[in-house]
């Protein structure tokens, strides 16, 4: 069930207005294109990563040959300002999506997790 961004009170699917305060609420065209555009990036990220761990990776001898494999030299490692995400950025719209939802629920709802009454 969708919750109204502004006012966050539920709202029945489908609705492209807020039945309380009026606001205009994501259409499901909007929805399904970011939901396609999240699994294509998702695809290319994956196949960047295998593509990234292939190149990485040690070769397998050719004609029977043998071959001396040294192990891979790392750079001296610098300390970082902060750890790389590795989750895309409709992702993590998606998730503070979810946390807004979440959020504005609880906005109506008293200690006990009971809707309010007016």
């Amino acid at each position: 069930m969708p919750y109204c961004t502004n006012c966050g009170l539920p709202q029945q699917n489908g609705v492209a207005q807020c039945q309380s305060c009026a606001s205009q609420l994501p259409g499901q065209q909007l929805m399904a294109r970011l939901e396609t555009e999240a699994a294509n990036i998702r695809r290319t990220a994956s196949a960047n990563n295998a593509s990234a761990q292939r190149q990485n990776g040690f070769s397998q001898p050719q004609n029977n040959q043998t071959t001396q494999v040294r192990a891979p030299v790392q750079a001296p490692q610098t300390p970082q300002a902060a750890p790389v995400s590795q989750t895309s950025t409709l992702d993590r719209l998606e998730e503070m999506r979810k946390q807004a939802d979440a959020l504005a629920q609880q906005k109506y709802l008293d200690q006990q997790g009971r809707p309010l009454r007016w």
